[in-house]
């Protein structure tokens, strides 16, 4: 049986799925109607939400209409939809040369999500799940990411704390600084065991239209497959792809 706290949660949801083009402010009342509830009930809810900025209060109208948070929530799985869009086939098309798992990451505030993956046709395979999130310090999918934030954002990251995953995770907040330098100078990240034993990875950054580093692509597989040669090879490859998918996304940079 739900409690308490989802159903709230439920009808949060219900609450926000009334407002659309056609009905882009809503008073009270109406929302009371749409979804039976009583109106001292849907009040508590949209006081939450308003204080979330979810959704904002026009006095005049006494009406209610969205909110920037949900505006900008809504932006950001609009560019990652399109984004996916866009590198898909460029993921295809790597994982073919690279018989390897490729996985496109983006921010998710102070960790690195998985947005899409190509995997391998080996039978021996690395695999994280779409939505699945990871830290920012302990691979070279996350890593692309965290190497173009400002120095603030970082020294933030660093300070919340760095946690330690195998006996390869960089831990040492100076390590780590100096690391982060050489990949936004070079343009791509190594990763060798750092989040899970037996795995590598190299990964370099997608920029947009404006030059921001929106997205990180790799290349990952298990350490066997990722020797001698084969490292430059990937590292060529994925730089040459993410600059491709760039491209597409107006980036002349």
């Amino acid at each position: 049986m739900p409690t308490k706290e989802i159903k709230s949660i439920r009808n949060c949801f219900r609450i926000l799925s009334l407002f659309n083009k056609q009905n882009p402010n809503l008073d009270a009342d109406r929302i009371s109607q749409a979804i039976d509830i009583p109106k001292s009930s849907v009040y508590r809810y949209l006081n939450t939400l308003i204080q979330e900025s979810i959704l904002e209060y026009d006095p005049a109208t006494k009406k209610y209409e969205l909110g920037l948070k949900i505006l900008e929530l809504g932006a950001t799985a609009y560019h990652q939809i399109e984004l996916r869009k866009i590198a898909i086939p460029f993921m295809e098309e790597l994982a073919k040369k690279t018989i390897e798992t490729v996985y496109l990451a983006a921010l998710n505030r102070d960790r690195a999500i998985c947005i899409e993956r190509i995997e391998s046709d080996h039978p021996i395979r690395l695999s994280i799940n779409r939505g699945e999130s990871f830290p920012l310090h302990a691979s070279a999918t996350a890593r692309i990411l965290m190497a173009y934030l400002s120095d603030e954002e970082q020294d933030r990251i660093i300070k919340k704390g760095l946690k330690k995953f195998t006996d390869y995770t960089i831990t040492d907040p100076h390590k780590l600084r100096k690391n982060l330098r050489e990949i936004k100078k070079l343009g791509f990240a190594f990763s060798d065991q750092e989040l899970d034993m037996g795995a590598k990875a190299v990964s370099a950054p997608i920029f947009d239209f404006f030059g921001r580093a929106i997205a990180g692509l790799s290349v990952a597989g298990p350490v066997h497959r990722f020797a001698g040669k084969k490292v430059a090879e990937y590292r060529d490859l994925v730089v040459d792809c993410s600059r491709k998918i760039s491209s597409k996304l107006g980036y002349t940079g």
